[in-house]
């Protein structure tokens, strides 16, 4: 697993988290320390919306695609290295 990482991580590949990762971040936003309050979702709800998060105060909710919000690519995405809630 950490091998995939590191090739992910050398070669600046980058993915955008899903509905449930974001939601991850989230919940262990002490310590990944996201700094903006909503980001994109690579989750759709239907073909002209997508899933969105916020950080403040922890929704998700779907909007349309032209919506302009940030968007952060992670390069790999391990909850087993997070504390526990």
């Amino acid at each position: 697993m950490f091998e995939k990482l590191r090739s992910f991580h050398q070669a600046k590949l980058r993915f955008l988290p899903s509905k449930s990762e974001l939601n991850q971040l989230y919940l262990h936003n002490d310590v990944v320390g996201v700094a903006s309050d909503l980001y994109w979702s690579s989750s759709e709800y239907d073909s002209s919306d997508s899933w969105l998060q916020s950080f403040f105060p922890g929704s998700q909710y779907y909007d349309s695609k032209t919506f302009f919000v940030q968007c952060s690519g992670c390069t790999g995405f391990l909850i087993s290295n997070l504390p526990e809630i």
